[in-house]
């Protein structure tokens, strides 16, 4: 049980850290939130700080799995969490963006009562 919630952590950090990096690119910072009044890219402090947070979240979690199963096996853990947290990334960013939108509206403090890109788009406004 404890292996099982180390790996839960730990790809609950991972997948956090990528979708933090992803976010303080303008390109995916856009397509997560779309024409919702937020600004276009996040500010360049923003960036730095989701950029920031992205580190410590990656080195948080190679430092758990280091600590809790070894230099080797978790350095190897470390780098299935990794690919694990990237291709979930990736799969969320294409598929599904609006399950990130609400991380993005926290981080960067924008309005929550803007009508989403697809109902700006049904009601021809």
């Amino acid at each position: 049980m404890r292996d099982l919630a180390l790996f839960l952590v730990g790809f609950a950090a991972t997948y956090a850290g990528f979708v933090l990096l992803a976010l303080a690119m303008s390109r995916h910072w856009r397509g997560v939130l779309g024409r919702e009044g937020a600004p276009a890219t996040p500010r360049s402090g923003a960036a730095l700080a989701l950029r920031a947070m992205a580190v410590a979240l990656l080195g948080g979690c190679l430092w758990l799995v280091v600590h809790a199963d070894g230099p080797s096996f978790g350095a190897t853990l470390w780098v299935v969490l990794l690919t694990l947290g990237a291709l979930a990334t990736v799969a969320t960013l294409t598929w599904r963006p609006a399950w990130v939108r609400p991380l993005a509206r926290m981080l960067h403090g924008a309005r929550t009562d803007v009508p989403q890109a697809r109902e700006l788009d049904e009601h021809g406004a």
